[in-house]
């Protein structure tokens, strides 16, 4: 009964933690927010082109498409025999719904379990840890890089030297030294070949969907290259808090990261 007890209350701190987060980020983005700007956004919508937002869903679809990919490639991986145009679509709507909701890991978990009926919850678990794990290991790798060759806020080049260090040396320890050969043997780790497409993967899709959210920004004089390494620090931390949507977190660092644009 204790235990339980024990497993109810982590559960419902997983549950709370992120809301709490977003709700924090929220309240304190309220406070930057300026009046009426939420009044002022169906006209500024208006003002959108429709070649822009045509361009916009385009790069959307190619998003989903690469993270369908994810999921193709963690099957192959674990060699579950779900062939891969239902591999990709569970994958995209898994992905779609985990991160609208938030708790990823468990919501993608329960999305792929409902879709493939030949897969046990287990298996449906283990498939989204794998895909959040080495997707997080890319998308870091991908941050780095980009703010360490793009125009990132300064502060952040000897951040992203140590992560650029510290995710080649933990992919170096998994894919060679013998303490990790456990988890290569359960395949609980990704090989270098799967992590280097899930890395071409994971760029395909955060280039796509960095390019919808600066082609819907009313700022002409904001560079891609200066917009991309703030998306992917404001995705990033999103994912890490769990929050539904990213909605907070991911708005607050935008907003924070990019003083030369204006708030609304």
């Amino acid at each position: 009964m204790a235990m339980q007890t024990i497993q109810m209350a982590r559960t419902g701190v997983r549950i709370c933690a992120p809301l709490a987060v977003g709700v924090l980020c929220l309240w304190w983005l309220s406070a930057r927010v300026e009046p009426g700007t939420l009044n002022n956004l169906p006209r500024a919508l208006g003002t959108l082109s429709s070649l822009t937002i045509c361009a916009a869903v385009l790069c959307t679809l190619i998003s989903f498409y690469a993270i369908g990919r994810y999921d193709a490639l963690a099957h192959r991986h674990f060699q579950t025999g779900v062939a891969p145009f239902a591999a990709k679509t569970s994958g995209a709507l898994a992905v779609a719904l985990s991160q609208t909701l938030g708790f990823g890991l468990f919501t993608g978990a329960a999305v792929r379990w409902r879709m493939l009926p030949g897969l046990r919850f287990a298996d449906a678990l283990r498939l989204s840890g794998f895909v959040c794990f080495s997707f997080m290991m890319a998308i870091g790798l991908i941050t780095a890089f980009a703010c360490l060759f793009l125009g990132s806020p300064e502060w952040m080049f000897f951040p992203a030297l140590l992560i650029l260090a510290g995710l080649i040396v933990l992919i170096g320890a998994m894919s060679f030294a013998p303490i990790c050969a456990p988890l290569r043997r359960r395949r609980m780790v990704p090989s270098l070949t799967a992590l280097g497409a899930i890395g071409t993967w994971a760029a395909l899709d955060l280039i796509a969907a960095a390019s919808v959210l600066f082609m819907l920004i009313p700022a002409d004089d904001l560079l891609f290259s200066t917009f991309l390494p703030v998306f992917l620090i404001a995705y990033g931390g999103a994912l890490i808090t769990g929050a539904p949507g990213g909605v907070g977190p991911f708005e607050l660092a935008l907003i924070s990261l990019l003083p030369q644009v204006p708030t609304s």
